[in-house]
């Protein structure tokens, strides 16, 4: 019987020491967690502080940081003629007064009103090779890559 009794706290005691352990890597994944979604909001916070400033304080900014400013400058410039070539591929035109995606057909802005009657193309639609997908040059009609004729 004192062998029986001798197993049964060996057993206990072992099963107490795994209940710990499951605990303690419980308790380290809680805290992973916490932090990343802790980290996740401190960045989702600095992005959104950063574009308060940025656009409060335009004219300090290009004092302060001038080359993150330009850079910023200059993004923000790509991505505009990069939505206005999406749309147009679209069928559709940008308002150049609000923003507003709008069908190509439309004379009027839907959400501002201004005319758009004469908004066309962008300027800058990009072609590409059809047989290499190199960016082509405007008015080129062979493919500075590959040297396919351009269709």
């Amino acid at each position: 019987m004192d062998i029986f009794n001798k197993a049964k706290e060996s057993l206990s005691a072992a099963g107490k020491g795994f209940t710990q352990k499951a605990s303690d890597v419980s308790g380290l994944a809680k805290v992973t967690m916490k932090i990343k979604e802790e980290e996740k909001q401190l960045d989702q916070s600095l992005k959104e502080l950063g574009t308060l400033l940025f656009n409060q304080y335009n004219e300090e900014s290009k004092q302060l940081f001038p080359q993150q400013s330009e850079n910023i400058r200059q993004l923000y410039a790509a991505l505009q003629q990069d939505r206005e070539e999406l749309a147009y591929l679209k069928g559709k035109k940008i308002c150049p007064n609000c923003g507003a995606e709008l069908d190509g057909d439309v004379q009027r802005c839907t959400s501002c009103g201004m005319n758009v009657e004469n908004v066309v193309r962008p300027s800058r639609i990009q072609a590409y090779c059809q047989s290499c997908g190199a960016q082509l040059t405007p008015g080129s009609r062979f493919c500075n890559n590959c040297g396919a004729k351009i269709e």
